[in-house]
């Protein structure tokens, strides 16, 4: 049985419909992708082909650039875990890049 998880690339956006791969095997599909500004990272929806396979599973994807780049699977949601911002709740926003 598959399980959904997020990823999150910081050298490249990972490319949607591509494969996931753990040492040279194929082990999960990209679902949805895309850059985002508030994190500075690629992002993505993945569907990993195990339960077993998750968090922190060092897996390699292909990029929109053509080339692998590791990743860094992620619970879902990739922001706001706690659900405050819905909730009008004071909240944090992480630091984009170049700004302190």
């Amino acid at each position: 049985r598959s399980r959904t998880w997020g990823i999150r690339c910081r050298t490249a956006t990972p490319q949607r419909g591509r494969t996931l791969f753990r040492d040279g095997s194929a082990v999960g599909v990209i679902t949805s992708s895309s850059w985002s500004p508030t994190l500075d990272c690629g992002i993505a929806i993945i569907r990993l082909d195990s339960q077993e396979s998750g968090v922190d599973s060092g897996l390699m994807v292909q990029g929109t650039d053509g080339l692998q780049h590791p990743v860094e699977v992620c619970t879902l949601p990739f922001f706001d875990e706690a659900g405050d911002l819905p909730r009008g709740r004071p909240l944090r926003m992480p630091a984009l890049a170049g700004q302190a």
